[in-house]
Order: structure tokens, then sequence, then C-alpha cells
């Protein structure tokens, strides 16, 4: 009796010692999840911008078009926002610009769902960063 005590004791302390080191594991694969779809929009952005010849990026509406509804959704099946932008070269206040759009944002709210806030995971013409980055 005491053998097995001792050692469902030990198997016990050795699962609770785990326990943090899961989780830790457990978001890191919603996180990568997440940014494998990013890669994925990223890919189909930079086919477009080939195809196309412009050197340019769609617009939102004509990226919607081409795959054919919506954007992937992220882990936590939230949806994945497209920004195209022309770098800050253009004023955008009037509602066109005759620019090619030359680089592009794509965000997921993260785990929460709600944008703007530090578990937010943005990706910036490929790379990944943090809201404190861009601020």
């Amino acid at each position: 009796f005491s053998v097995t005590l001792v050692a469902s004791l030990a198997i016990a302390t050795y699962g609770i010692a785990h326990i943090p080191k899961a989780l830790v594991n457990y978001r890191i694969r919603q996180i990568a999840a997440t940014e494998a779809s990013m890669h994925q929009v990223a890919g189909l952005l930079e086919e477009y911008k080939q195809k196309v010849g412009l050197g340019a990026y769609p617009n939102p509406q004509a990226f919607k078009e081409l795959i054919g509804g919506s954007l992937p959704t992220d882990y936590w099946d939230g949806s994945i926002k497209y920004q195209p932008s022309t770098d800050n070269l253009a004023d955008t206040s009037i509602g066109r610009t005759l620019l090619p759009i030359t680089s592009f944002e794509l965000r997921s709210a993260g785990p929460d769902g709600i944008a703007g806030n530090d578990d937010d995971i943005i990706m910036r013409d490929g790379i990944f960063f943090t809201n404190a980055e861009l601020k």
C-alpha cells in the first residue's frame, strides 16, 4: 500500500509540475497556427503582386474576390484583417490614390478577440510585430 501511495504521489507531483509548461506550449501552438494562416495570406498577396505585374498589392475588395470570399481565420476563429497601404506616400483623405499599394498589414485580434491590445498578432510585409513595437 505504501509503495502504491508513494508512486501515486510521485506521478501526481510530476504531472502538476509540468502543467505550466504544457500551457505555455499550448499558447505557442495557437500563435503558430495563426502565424501560419497569415503566411498563407501573405503568399497569396505576393502571388497576386507577381501575376498582375504592377508591383502592387490588391485593394481589400479585389483581394476578397480573388480568394473567393473572406480571409482565413486565426486559431480562435476570429477574422484576419488585411489592410494595404502606400507607405504613407499618398494622401488617402480623398478616398483614392494613384500610387500603387506597396505594403500590407495582416492583423489578428489574438486570443481575447479584442483588437488593439498587446496580444494582437500583426504581420507587416511578411514580418511579425507586437503592438508595443508598432507604438
